[in-house]
């Protein structure tokens, strides 16, 4: 059984704009193409704020530690406007504790944590 090769046929692409179009019929095609891809572009920032928050709350939690000494997890947490901020909160102790900044003491279970400065 032999099978023969398909021809390769070549096609020409041309590009033929309408007569009537202007420098202005363009740059406003643009501009609707670029307003539709606004969204694509906008995350990153969001997410360069998240990481400025974190830096930010990091250095709020050090300033109030050093005022207050100490304070409960749950106070914390309950402060929080929204649940980005719980989670912000929440990686800063982290953050802080793994930078040997902090500790975190909870006497029994469903107890409050406090967090003490080191």
């Amino acid at each position: 059984a032999f099978s023969r090769e398909k021809a390769i046929q070549q096609t020409a692409v041309e590009f033929s704009p309408a007569r009537n179009i202007t420098f202005d019929n363009l740059r406003d095609s643009f501009l609707v193409v670029l307003r539709r891809l606004d969204p694509l572009v906008k995350m990153p920032t969001q997410m360069i704020e998240k990481t400025v928050s974190l830096q930010k709350k990091i250095f709020e939690i050090k300033e109030f530690l050093k005022k207050q000494g100490k304070f409960g997890f749950r106070g914390l947490i309950e402060s929080s406007k929204n649940r980005t901020e719980v989670i912000v909160n929440f990686l800063a102790l982290l953050e802080l504790i793994k930078q040997a900044h902090l500790r975190a003491k909870q006497t029994n279970a469903f107890n409050d944590i406090i967090i003490e400065k080191v």
